[in-house]
Parts: structure tokens; C-alpha cells; sequence
């Protein structure tokens, strides 16, 4: 049983990036510009607040396409972001490290 969790989550892993990450890139500044709204000048610190990270990521998955959001689930998007957040802020250009 463990197997096939473990390969549904490579599988929801290699969908998102494979789909889900050329996207963020092209709206790169759209994102931005809607985590600086929402978020503010904690976008500095981003990546050390789990709170803001998940504000964040809720941001980016409203901008998704309805066939994305329909797939991928707003939760299991969230929880991969959480998972790899130094991979997916780095898509919008924030500094995780």
C-alpha cells in the first residue's frame, strides 16, 4: 500500500511540475503582483512563515487554469508548495533560502 501512495505523490510531483510550473512561470508577474497585495512586505520573509507561505500558495492556485484547478486539488497543491517551497517561490523570483 505504501507503494502506491508513494507513487501518487510522484505522480501529482511530475504533474505539477511538469504542467503546473511553465504556468506560474509565464504569470510570474501577475503573482508577484497579487502576493504583494495580499501578503505585502512580508514577501521578504516569505519563506520562513508557513502562515504566509500558505496565503501565498492559495494566491497562486486561484490564478491556475480551471482544467489545472479541476486535476490538481487545491489542498494536494498546497501541501506540494508547503513541501517544496524553495522550488516554487523561486518561480516568482523569491528568495527561499
Amino acid at each position: 500500500m505504501s507503494e502506491s501512495i508513494e507513487a501518487a505523490k510522484k505522480k501529482v510531483s511530475e504533474l505539477i511540475e511538469s504542467q503546473v510550473f511553465p504556468f506560474i512561470k509565464k504569470k510570474t508577474s501577475e503573482i508577484r503582483t497579487s502576493l504583494e497585495t495580499k501578503v505585502g512586505p512580508a514577501m521578504i520573509s516569505i519563506a520562513n512563515n508557513d502562515e504566509i507561505c500558505l496565503i501565498a500558495f492559495e494566491k497562486m492556485y486561484e490564478i491556475l487554469p480551471t482544467p489545472v484547478r479541476l486535476i490538481i486539488k487545491h489542498d494536494i497543491f498546497t501541501s506540494y508548495c508547503l513541501a517544496n517551497r524553495v522550488k516554487v517561490l523561486s518561480l516568482i523570483g523569491v528568495n527561499a533560502e
